[in-house]
């Protein structure tokens, strides 16, 4: 849905940038531009725009330099939809694009989107598998491992890469859910000694499973030897899709060539800055979990987010010490995991905020570090408030 918004924005004619007043003028619907004294930040201008269209009705970006943080009950109240730093890709603002038209399409649908597919526990009886879940992470753990079983799948699990050979060694897999970024050994260098050691039709099936999409992972997949691509947070829908196919390989005795069965509808997005949608967590992505769950999904559900939320603390913490003393392996891990359980619950300002000093410790080019875990802070704080409040859970 997204994809075609975009292009139907592209092949019309975009008018030039205009003035605050105007702005609020033609939402207004007067004649003359509003006179508004001293309002020359983005921040209150939004705030100003939400009193006449809603997020729903009109998505708001903000362009925000490198390194700046926007936090602050003026930026919860403008309801942006997404932060895109400056200077902007274009590879950025079309993806930018594709997210905001696609949130802005599936919010009104939320219902109907939760309920688009269907947990079939008789797949795991139909196409039976052997399944290792190699992944770090115990929110993302418990969700896939659930998931997993209500499609009739009892999968192992390996922590890191090492226990993922240990198990390979132990037994035969038809499919591997690979983490690409785990502690001790990542899912990449994993893949690669697998692919060394067992022959192409004799190993099992390797799925990456990631939130970077950054330009070049699909590559670096291919490279390793990875099989297919899922991207986080899972979604149902494209989790049977893959559980499909690799049982189809490994019914045919083979395992399919990445090259060919890649599905397009997973493209990778490009992630150099945090490009995805401000807290609090949307109602629908509370929705598709419980969904994903199926039966007895609240409790379930309550489980989840009581893990995420005794576990962010304890990141958080880290990460203050970890930049204390400068050790940015640890502050980045602790990042990357906090922006996966963030993005699980559609807390999605929390995962930019977290993705972009990962990002920036990738790069090597940190700033302010400090300030930016203080508003990963906060927005963590706004997070556990809202996750209390949510309706899916009352």
């Amino acid at each position: 849905r997204g994809t075609r918004a975009v292009r139907r924005v592209n092949d019309n004619r975009l008018g030039g940038g205009v003035g605050g007043g105007v702005a609020l003028a033609v939402l207004a619907r007067r004649r003359r531009p509003r006179q508004l004294v001293g309002l020359v930040h983005g921040v209150q201008l939004a705030v100003e725009i939400r009193k006449y269209r809603n997020r729903l009705s009109l998505p708001l970006v903000m362009l925000t330099s490198m390194g700046r943080v926007e936090v602050g009950d003026a930026v919860d109240n403008a309801d942006f939809s997404t932060f895109l730093m400056k200077p902007i890709k274009q590879s950025q603002l079309h993806n930018v694009l594709v997210n905001v038209l696609d949130e802005r399409g599936s919010a009104a649908t939320a219902t109907d989107a939760a309920h688009s597919f269907v947990l079939d526990p008789t797949l795991g009886v139909r196409h039976p598998m052997r399944v290792l879940l190699a992944e770090d992470n115990a929110v993302n753990q418990k969700l896939a491992l659930r998931i997993l079983e209500k499609l009739g799948y009892r999968a192992d699990l390996a922590a890191n890469g090492i226990e993922a050979l240990e198990a390979v060694e132990r037994q035969t897999y038809d499919l591997i859910l690979m983490d690409v970024q785990m502690p001790d050994m990542d899912g990449i260098e994993a893949t690669r000694r697998i692919c060394q050691r067992w022959q192409h039709g004799d190993r099992p099936c390797i799925v990456a499973m990631t939130a970077e999409a950054m330009v070049g992972d699909r590559e670096r997949c291919l490279a390793a030897g990875m099989d297919d691509y899922l991207a986080k947070p899972i979604r149902v829908n494209e989790l049977i899709d893959v559980l499909t196919r690799a049982a189809e390989d490994a019914e045919a005795g083979r395992a399919q060539s990445f090259n060919e069965a890649a599905p397009a509808e997973i493209a990778p997005q490009s992630t150099d800055t945090a490009q995805v949608a401000a807290d609090p967590p949307f109602p629908n992505a509370l929705d598709l979990l419980r969904a994903a769950l199926g039966d007895d999904a609240d409790d379930e559900l309550r489980e989840l987010i009581a893990l995420f939320l005794a576990d962010a603390p304890d990141l958080i913490a880290t990460m203050h010490r970890a930049g204390e003393r400068n050790d940015q392996i640890t502050l980045q891990n602790a990042a990357h995991i906090l922006k996966s359980n963030g993005a699980t619950f559609g807390a999605t300002h929390l995962a930019a905020l977290c993705e972009d000093l990962e990002t920036a410790l990738r790069l090597g080019i940190p700033h302010d570090i400090p300030a930016q875990i203080a508003a990963i802070e906060q927005a963590y704080a706004s997070v556990a408030r809202s996750l209390d409040l949510a309706p899916a859970l009352t």
